[in-house]
């Protein structure tokens, strides 16, 4: 079973610190706006928000999350633990235990991202859970 996140806006979740700031501007109208966030047009933004992502992504492998960072969307599958053992063990059937592997991996997907400050506005973002497993053994 998987899930996928979709951050919106995903470069506007990265501050810039205020010295970068004075980098990151323009002048219309006589007016200077600076980019307060990761700005979309520069160069280098890509390689910044994606090594970012990667640092919060190998936290979560380590957690024993299969995880995937692809441009803004995060695809995650079900925790890897004994499904037999413990509060998982006591669930009546298997698609029970999977479902819960997986809601227990998207809370600490969720959980872990905003403690590492990856968010700045969770009303921007979407989380989705994909019951495309319990779909397939159905029609079967």
């Amino acid at each position: 079973m998987s899930s996928r996140t979709l951050i919106k806006s995903s470069y506007d979740h990265l501050l810039l610190t205020e010295d970068s700031r004075t980098y990151f501007g323009i002048q219309w109208g006589g007016w200077f706006f600076t980019y307060n966030t990761l700005p979309f047009g520069w160069k280098i933004s890509p390689y910044v928000h994606h090594s970012t992502g990667l640092m919060a992504s190998n936290f979560l492998r380590s957690l024993g999350i299969p995880y995937l960072l692809y441009i803004d969307d995060r695809h995650n599958g079900q925790l890897q633990v004994p499904l037999d053992k413990g509060e998982y063990g006591i669930l009546k059937s298997d698609d029970d235990r999977n479902v819960a592997a997986a809601k227990s991996a998207v809370f600490l997907v969720a959980f872990h991202l905003v403690c590492l400050g990856y968010f700045l506005g969770l009303s921007k973002s979407l989380t989705l859970v994909s019951w495309w497993i319990l779909l397939r053994k159905c029609s079967n």
